[in-house]
């Protein structure tokens, strides 16, 4: 627990810049239950990124502690940035820790109020893949975004996958798999229209059209309900907004043949049909980027976007914030800094301002940058109250360097499909060590079962008999692998399914 008192100056200078002695990146922020806030990012080793870190700040934006995750060994970064209904933290991203070939692999990290690791899970794969972004369900389940999933990666580039409250891994998806004209799908943004369906956003490339603007609707267990292809021009999509009529609004940018790319706001119905899009500056300025959107009330949206005069060098982008309504009209715009990277993230905050970050290339190095504006696009003034911090925790909240050990490793191809995540019962925990629960679904709880075990070899163990809805099977002497559980009633085959021994 941490109480500030503000210093009693009535304005304050925009931005704060957090640098460090290496390259320092931005990727996502998030508001405190305390009206602090928690920003993310990664810094860099000799311009090869390392570590992630994750800072509290107060209100005014400055620094209240940091810590830094993994170590030079290693890669480890965080892509997103999620705060639980409970007043945790679940940070998602990739490692290179557990990969023997130092691939990337998915991570998602909980922390607790006090920022001290509840988990950590790793989903382990032959090829790099990262986790993008993550959603928190009503249950306290999350749905996270995946980038790639295996060898394949022409084919499988968007997956969706469930984890329980304790990081568990309940089943994965994969995307984006219907039209055989469409390869190189990258899906960016995720947004939870409710606990039953989620809209990707991101972009792909249609033959023989090259790259273009799309979208994915899945249902509550990743079955895909449509897809949709921007019909004209090409571009790419970045973060999206579930509007009140149930339309997502996504901010990205747009060309037609010919002409440079321009930020652009745009619509989508419920049902995957194009509404319309906006160019947010018209088509007159060129090496333009779009990514953060805010929807700031019911008219009006928040972005940062990057642009620079046609004929100009990059060295002259200019980064600004702008306030736009649902046509697209400029209402406001700031100008920000002269930067060739655009704002990365942005968040509307408790008292209606506005929060936008960017990493910024200073001097041939990488700073991250933090405005805070008010309503009309002027930099926000100080708050001078005492505010407490961190009161969730009895004790300050220290600032290092920490080594994550995660405690669920699981291969990607491991994790229950849609179809063994609908099984007759389920075994856990998967991986296991010492032993291992066999639990019947409901609706077979109260019938005789025998479960036969065979290993990767195709010996069969001892089956189990059992009447109850649980059994707790001894797995201690076994010797590591996959082994296949089936399940038996009356001599009849109803259900298989996999179990892990370490």
């Amino acid at each position: 627990m941490l109480t500030v008192i503000a210093n009693n100056a009535i304005s304050q200078n925009w931005p704060k810049i957090y640098s460090h002695s290496q390259h320092h990146t931005v990727r996502s922020i998030v508001e405190d239950y305390d009206n602090g806030y928690l920003i993310t990012g990664q810094t860099f080793q000799s311009s090869v990124p390392r570590w992630a870190w994750l800072k509290k700040t107060d209100i005014n934006g400055e620094i209240i502690w940091e810590k830094v995750f993994g170590s030079y060994s290693y890669l480890t970064f965080f892509n997103d940035l999620l705060k639980t209904s409970n007043n945790e933290t679940i940070l998602i991203g990739g490692t290179t820790k557990y990969d023997p070939d130092e691939q990337q692999d998915p991570l998602i990290i909980k922390l607790n109020s006090c920022g001290e690791v509840e988990w950590c899970t790793v989903l382990q794969s032959e090829i790099g893949s990262i986790g993008t972004r993550i959603v928190e369900l009503s249950d306290g389940n999350v749905i996270a975004l995946l980038k790639y999933f295996g060898k394949d990666v022409s084919k499988f580039r968007i997956s969706l996958v469930k984890l329980d409250e304790n990081g568990i891994p309940l089943w994965i998806k994969n995307l984006a798999q219907v039209n055989s004209l469409i390869f190189n799908e990258e899906g960016y943004d995720l947004v939870k229209v409710n606990d039953s369906s989620y809209v990707v956003s991101g972009h792909c490339w249609l033959y023989p059209d090259g790259l273009k603007q799309y979208w994915i609707h899945s249902d509550e267990i990743g079955e895909q309900t449509w897809e949709y292809i921007w019909a004209e021009g090409n571009g790419t999509t970045d973060e999206s907004v579930l509007y009140a009529d149930g339309s997502t609004f996504t901010m990205g940018i747009f060309r037609e043949l010919g002409n440079p790319y321009v930020p652009t706001l745009f619509r989508i119905s419920q049902d995957g049909q194009q509404m319309g899009k906006s160019l947010i500056l018209g088509d007159t300025i060129a090496g333009s980027e779009a990514k953060p959107l805010v929807l700031f009330n019911d008219s009006m949206f928040f972005s940062g976007i990057q642009w620079r005069a046609i004929g100009s060098p990059h060295e002259e982008c200019n980064s600004e914030a702008i306030l736009f309504d649902t046509s697209g009209n400029i209402i406001q715009r700031k100008h920000l800094i002269v930067n060739e990277l655009g704002p990365v993230c942005a968040i509307k905050t408790y008292d209606d301002k506005l929060l936008v970050a960017s990493t910024c290339d200073i001097n041939a190095k990488f700073e991250v940058y933090l405005w805070k504006l008010n309503a009309t696009l002027d930099f926000d003034t100080a708050y001078t109250f005492p505010i407490v911090y961190d009161s969730l925790c009895s004790d300050s909240i220290n600032s290092g360097t920490f080594e994550y050990d995660c405690n669920f490793i699981v291969n990607i191809n491991e994790i229950p499909s849609l179809n063994e995540y609908r099984s007759k019962f389920k075994a856990y925990p998967n991986p296991a060590d010492n032993y291992f629960f066999v639990e019947k679904q409901k609706s077979i709880e109260n019938k005789h079962h025998l479960l036969e075990i065979v290993d990767s070899l195709g010996k069969k163990m001892e089956p189990k008999s059992f009447d109850d809805q649980i059994i707790k099977i001894d797995c201690s002497t076994w010797p590591s692998g996959i082994y296949l559980l089936i399940l038996k009633e009356d001599d009849k085959l109803i259900d298989t399914g996999k179990i892990i021994i370490k």
